[in-house]
């Protein structure tokens, strides 16, 4: 038997919030951006280019502290790599860095993505 659920909004048992997530989490932030110009995000106010290789978003709803777990992906062309380091990271935004391969040489990137989870503050 085949059953479909159509509903608009889904709210607490008062009617008046958000339903809580039981024992699960979601992304708090994303970001997908080219040449720091954003192109879709949430929870992020902007992403500015921070130096060669740095890209850095700023979250429009900060986090309860800088331990986020981010995760990163760029492209460019076969020989970049891309990280993030908890230690570029704050409540308020998070940093991506691309190094080019070997990981020593920070290098711009065509197009950059990234996913926050943590706890918003």
């Amino acid at each position: 038997m085949t059953s479909v659920l159509n509903v608009d909004t889904i709210a607490d048992k008062a009617g008046t919030g958000p339903v809580g997530l039981t024992k699960q989490t979601t992304a708090k932030a994303f970001c997908h951006f080219s040449t720091s110009t954003t192109q879709s995000s949430f929870n992020v106010s902007s992403t500015v280019d921070a130096g060669t290789g740095q890209y850095k978003s700023t979250y429009t709803n900060s986090m309860s502290d800088a331990e986020q777990c981010v995760t990163t992906n760029a492209f460019r062309d076969s020989d970049q790599y891309i990280g993030n380091r908890s230690s570029d990271n704050a409540a308020s935004y998070h940093q991506v860095n691309c190094f080019t391969r070997g990981g020593t040489t920070r290098a711009d990137t065509d197009t950059a993505m990234s996913v926050v989870h943590g706890d918003l503050a």
